[in-house]
This record gives C-alpha cells, structure tokens and sequence, in this order.
C-alpha cells in the first residue's frame, strides 16, 4: 500500500476547511431528560417534536426530536422557567411547566404520557427547507424536509436527494459507489421495487450505513433505512405514468392501493419499467505471437429494449395488541431483446487486413419469478422485548434464445464466395429457493440484546442447448448463519459489537463439493464531543459469495470473437473494511468527512485469455488481493436561501495484486450529488441539477470506465395530489455506460458498449388519492435474492 499523494491531502485539507469554519458554541449549564410513550399502550413515541419556550416572550428558544426509544435530552440551557410543548402527528399536544437553576439541574421530567387524536392528523405541519443530517452509532440519519417530498413523486425520487446516494434516469440506485444494497423500511427488509412505490409524504427520516454490522445478511455491503412517520388519517392509492421521446425511452409507471382496519389491511402495488434505445458497441483485441501481430476489431449498432413488471401484494392480520401474522408474495417479470444488432469486423496481420466478416445478432431473454412469505411477530410486555419468525419460497423460471448469423470473407484465401454460418444458443434456467429466519431481541439493564438465525437452501438446474453440444448445469446449495448482537452507552461514547457465524456447503453436478465456515466480527463507535460535533469509528468482515452467473459454466457466445462462462470452483471473496468519520453540523448544514481502508482477501475478477482457436475466453477466478483507502465526503449545505446542495465526493487509491508478482494501483475520484433551486419561496415549482462520475477504476489487470451523467429536472405541484415533474439530458454524446480496457503481456483488450440518450426527455404526471380510517401496517421483512435483468445498461 503506497503513502498518502497529492490528491487524498487535497481533499483532507478542504474537509479541515469545512471544519474549521464551524462555529464553537458557548457551554450552558442546564439540562432537561425525559421520556415520551403512547398513553394507551406505554409504547415509547419516536421522533416526537419537543419545544422549549420562554415564559416571558412565548418565544421558542430550542428544540429536540425524541430518538427510537422515545428519549430525549435538552443541553445547554440557561437558568430560567420555560414550559415544554410536546408534539407528535396524531396526538394531543403536552405542555409542561419546568424550572432550570443549580437546585434543578438536571430537570429530569420522567415519562411524559400522549394521548391520541386522530382529528389532529392533518393540523400538524413541519417545515424545514434544509436536509439534516446527524450521526449516530453506526449510520448517518438524514431528516426529510418539506421541500424534497414535494419534489418527489415516489420513494425512488428520495433517495435522489440523500448525499452518496445515486439513482440514474433507469431508476439503478448506488451507495457511495456500490450497488449491492439492503433496503430496510422501518428496521425491516424490503426490495426496491418496494421502495419505489412509497409515498414520499411518509417518509420521516433516511438511514444510511456503510458499513453494516453483523445483525445484517453476511454479503450485504451498504444498508438504506426508510424511517416511515405515522400514517395520516385515510387509506391510500396513487398513480404515476412516464411519457417523453418515442425513440429513446426510459419509463415508470406505477400504482398502487391499500385498504385495512384494526383488524387487518391488504395491498398491492404494481411497477412497469420499460426501455428503449439504440445501443452501440466497440471492441478491440490485440495479439502478439512468435513477433507476429494479429488485431481483431467489431463494431455495430442496433436496437435494444427491456421491460420488466413487479407486482407487490399482501394481507395483515392483527390478531392482538401483542401478535400479528403477515401473508406478503411478490411477482416479477422481464423481457430483455436485441433486434437485428447489426456488426462489422475485421482481422489484420502485421497490418494487413486478412479477413473481414458481418454479424448480425438477435438476442431474446425472458423470466418469471415468485416469491411468498410468512411472517409472524409477538410483543412481550416489557419494552424493546420481542421475537420474529418468517419462512419464505422463491422461485424463477427463464429462457434465452439468441441467434448470430455471420458473413465471412477471407481476403487471403482463393475462395471467392463468401461463407455464411449460422449458430444458435438456447438456455434455460431453473431456480427455487426456501429460507427461514429468526430473530429475538431484548434489552437487559440498559444493554440492547439481539440474536438471529437463518437458514437458506437454493437449487438451480440450468440446461444450455448449443450447435453442436447441450449441456447441463446443477447446482445446490445450504447455508446456515447465526449472530449476536449487544449495544449500549457508557457516558458520552456508544457502541455496538457483535458477531456473525456464516457456514456455506454447495454442490456442483453431484460431483464437486464445496464447503467452507467464516467467522465475521463488527465494531462500531461514537463519541459525542459537543453539541453537533461526533466522532465515529467502525470496523467489519463480511463476505461475498459467487452469484449465479460467476459459477454457471455454459459458454456464452458475446460476439464471433468473445466467449463468456463461469467458474463453478470460486471461493467467496472475503473484505475487511474499516471506517473513521467526523460528524459536523454547523449554521443549518451538516458535513461528513471520512477516511476508510478496505483490504480483499480471495477477490473476484475476470481473466481474459486466448482459447486454441483464438477466441477470446473471460471467466471470473479467486485472484490475489485488493487494497483500497481513501477519503470521503458528504454533506447537506444550503449555499443562499433558494439553493442548496447534497453531495458526496470520494478520492481513493486502490490496489490489485495478482500472480507472477503483478501489483498496480489507481487513483479514483469519483462525486454524485444535486443542487435544488427553489426561486419562489411561495410556489411549489423547484429546479434542480444532477451529477455522477467516476474515473476510470482499477481490476485485475484491467480498468473500468463510464461517462459522467449530467441531467437537469423540474417538478411542480398543480395541486396538493397532483404533480407533474421533467427531466432532460443536455449531453449529446452517445452515453457510455461500461468501458473496460484489458493489457497483458502480449495482449490488449478493449469494450464500450454506448446508447443513445442525447437529448433525453422524461415527462411524469402523479397522481394521490385517499379515503377512510388509517389502516395499521406490519413492520416485516420481505428481501430476498431476485433474478433478472436490472436495465438494459
């Protein structure tokens, strides 16, 4: 690992800027503790406003929100009377007569009792222009304001405004650069298909954790908590449909419907993603033999378009005030097609060119998946006592038929005709899976206990019917995974440890056996040195198991110079990653620098070789190491009343070694964020601005590249269930969504695959309706590993 260089001590030095220009303030003496519960069932009431004003004036002085127990703290108050006003949506407001001097102090209220009043639900507005942002324990938890609910027509459109988080114009949504997400709404895992039928007025708060502690999956690498405010009064349904250029189509369109009472609820929800572009493709091959160089080069063009559905429905049954059953099943569909890609090629010896040849591929892939859920949660009288239990069955079922017909001509031959082969290759694809989870959870003098168990088993049976050969590929596999979990405080510091057993044992075709145990341990800490000043630290081991695709071992023809297969024999990858972050809030803003190391035992990558007929072979295997640490930053920053930005920014190095003694490193630079203009401060008009880059990043031998992405949007509420809101691309390149360059000795490899979105338009109108009494809703998980094609990029 190479020292520290110029670019990560630029960027340590701007977020020393940031920090300097933070105020200090002045410590006051006095405090005030209490907490806040539900006056009929003593639950605790989270996330409940509580107001300190002065006798005299009436004017408010400070505030706090109650945390997920209900508790709250008020620091740094002067000496003097005030009364206390308590306010949470759907309940009665609680004023409270306090006295803060040195005979009081601290002024330790107890437990404050609110009573419910639904006719109150649609009195009680927040508004709050700026995006916090707070630091806690293990996750930084941003509040949703106003502003950015207006401006967004579903969940998805949230996330878009939470800094290091990153959604594209197809809806594929990163976490400071990965993709491999757990999505939790309320604490309990759900999908993004999920998500992205959510009502933005719910939301209440964004949680997000990048480094996940043991209590979640083994191979999770980045964790979004949705934390849902309390229902307003009234059943709910809404409608969203996307329209915009008829040649290059990126289209959502969603719906949904509840209806419940205190007995039960059911649901459903439906989301159709459709896309549509001209797709172009590149690639470039170089090889040295005996001092002979041979060069291969294909290009071409043609359609490309994906369609995919995802149903979501369910019952609750409230069986008591202590247990609750939940039914939940899921539906997913996609169709992904290439028509008459069209491609030209050549082959050159020493700079001749020897052969020339015509492609044209026709690629059709079609799935369907399942997956049904039983959930069952009981309540113990003593709070934050409680034990889970779910079984859920998935199953997928796909198909692919692809054709390539090819056209050569031999220049150095005496054949005057070209010759014309055709090659098919079909597959299908057979999944099922079953799993079961359990989870118990308690608090023991002040110590936050919870276990878990799970056990999981999948068998695929995929069969590969080829030109000349057919082939058939089985695969089953067993997990079993355990962990434990204790978290608390001690004074100002707080933290959570805890540990995960994963054991994992897979059969390949009844012949090869695979079995292997990891034990995967996690700390994290906070230290609160001041009001709106924290300090904390994580560190985790967790692990990466090969997909589906990685070991499948069927031949894929890519074009008529490239083959893709799997590697059945891969290890899962094991990543040690630690994490120090500062917590700064300042003048309404929030900023988060942070410096990180992340080392990768076993790591996955491709190798490129030449096969006996020198085609193009890649295939993933377990290659030697990775090394990578850098600096980040993330912030919510409101530069001028009507603009503000949320962002992240990253700059690391990263470190591939490999064998033969092979090393390189790169630094990376990478920044996703979005500006929102609100000129009117009147009008529900807002303007904003999105940006995603990355430089080129670093595999083994190898390294990957994408354009940046630039869009510019606008949304306007008509009414307050109507909306209509813009987007557009002002980019007139053709939008490179992979690139990977390959150089070894006496080879060279290079890929872009490109699609048309210059000059893009989407155009959404939605539309929210309500009715009835506010039904109940069960907080329960609802992940699992889904199949198919995310986008055509």
């Amino acid at each position: 690992m190479k020292r520290l260089t110029t670019p990560l001590l630029a960027l340590l030095l701007v977020c020393q800027i940031f920090t300097l220009s933070a105020f200090a303030e002045n410590d006051e003496p006095g405090i005030v503790t209490g907490t806040i519960i539900e006056k009929n069932t003593s639950k605790p009431v989270p996330f409940a406003s509580v107001a300190v004003v002065k006798n005299e004036t009436g004017e408010i002085l400070t505030g706090v929100i109650s945390d997920e127990e209900g508790n709250f703290k008020l620091n740094d108050l002067p000496y003097n009377a005030y009364e206390l006003q308590i306010s949470y949506l759907g309940f009665k407001k609680r004023n409270i007569k306090i006295k803060v001097d040195k005979e009081h102090n601290p002024v330790k209220v107890g437990t404050i009792a609110l009573e419910s009043d639904a006719q109150r639900l649609d009195e009680v507005t927040v508004t709050e222009e700026r995006l916090k942002g707070k630091q806690e324990v293990d996750r930084t938890v941003y509040t949703v304001n106003e502003v950015v609910k207006r401006m967004s027509k579903d969940g998805t459109d949230v996330l878009k405004h939470i800094p290091g988080v990153t959604v594209d114009f197809q809806d594929n949504v990163t976490l400071e650069g990965t993709g491999n997400i757990l999505y939790l709404v309320n604490g309990v895992p759900r999908d993004q298909q999920f998500v992205a039928q959510l009502n933005p007025e719910d939301f209440n708060k964004v949680e997000v954790i990048t480094n996940p502690g043991v209590e979640y999956d083994a191979d999770v690498e980045a964790v979004i908590n949705i934390v849902l405010k309390k229902a307003p009064t009234g059943s709910r349904g809404s409608i969203s449909l996307t329209g915009g250029d008829p040649n290059k189509i990126a289209s959502n369109h969603r719906g949904n419907i509840d209806y419940g009472n205190e007995k039960f609820r059911v649901f459903i929800s439906d989301r159709l993603n459709y896309q549509a572009y001209r797709a172009y493709s590149y690639k470039e091959t170089e090889i040295t033999n005996n001092g002979d160089l041979t060069e291969f080069t294909l290009s071409g063009s043609g359609d490309a378009q994906m369609a995919r559905n995802n149903t979501n429905y369910g019952i609750d049954l409230f069986l008591n005030d202590k247990n609750t059953l939940n039914l939940y099943g899921n539906t997913n569909a996609y169709l992904s097609k290439q028509s008459d890609f069209n491609e030209v090629g050549t082959e050159h010896l020493n700079g001749l060119m020897t052969d020339q040849y015509g492609l044209t591929t026709n690629l059709h892939d079609v799935g369907v998946g399942f997956y049904n859920s039983l959930f069952f949660k009981h309540l113990f009288d003593d709070k934050g006592h409680d034990v889970s239990a779910q079984i859920d069955y998935y199953t997928f079922n796909s198909k692919a038929d692809n054709t390539f017909d090819l056209t050569y001509t031999y220049l150095d031959s005496l054949l005057e005709t070209p010759i014309e082969i055709n090659r098919f290759e079909n597959t299908r694809n057979h999944r099922q899976m079953v799993q079961s989870r359990n989870e118990y959870s308690r608090v023991i003098s002040n110590m936050r206990w919870k276990f878990g168990y799970w056990a999981y088993y999948q068998w695929l049976d995929n069969e590969f019917l080829g030109l000349t050969e057919d082939s058939r590929f089985k695969f089953n596999e067993l997990r079993h995974e355990a962990f434990a979990n204790s978290s608390g405080s001690l004074g100002k510091l707080k933290y959570s440890i805890g540990l995960r057993y994963a054991y994992s044992k897979s059969r390949i075709d009844a012949t090869a056996t695979n079995t292997y145990n990891a034990l995967l341990p996690q700390l994290s800490l906070m230290y609160k040195i001041k009001k709106g000043r924290s300090l904390n630290f994580s560190a985790r081991r967790r692990i990466v198991r090969p997909n589906m695709n990685h070991l499948n071992p069927f031949e894929v023809r890519m074009d008529s110079a490239s083959i893709q297969t799997g590697n059945p024999e891969l290890d899962p990858q094991i990543i040690n990653r630690m994490e120090l972050q500062y917590g700064i809030n300042f003048n309404k803003n929030y900023l988060g620098p942070k410096v990180f190391f992340e080392y990768t035992e076993n790591g996955i990558q491709n190798m490129i070789n030449i096969n006996d007929e020198g085609k193009t072979v890649i295939r993933p295997e377990n290659i030697g190491k990775i090394y990578e640490y850098g600096l980040s930053l993330s912030g919510s920053v409101k530069l001028v009343r009507w603009a503000k930005i949320n962002a992240n920014a990253r700059v690391y190095n990263t470190n591939v070694s490999g064998p033969d003694n092979y090393s390189e490193d790169l630094w990376v630079a990478g920044a996703n964020g979005n500006m929102v203009f609100t000129p009117w401060k009147d009008r529900k008009i807002n303007f904003s601005t999105v940006v995603q880059y990355s430089s080129a990043r670093l595999g083994y031998k190898s390294k990957h590249t994408r354009d940046i992405l630039f869009l510019l949007a606008a949304d306007m509420a008509i009414k307050d269930n109507l909306k209509i809101a813009g987007a557009f691309n002002p980019m007139s390149q053709k939008f490179k969504y992979a690139g990977t360059e390959q150089i070894d000795t006496d080879y060279y490899y290079l890929q872009e695959g490109r699609v048309d979105v210059s000059q893009l338009f989407m155009v959404t109108v939605s539309y929210n309706f309500n009715w009835g009494k506010s039904p109940k809703k069960i907080e329960r998980s609802t992940e699992y590993e889904g199949d198919g094609g995310g986008g055509i990029l």
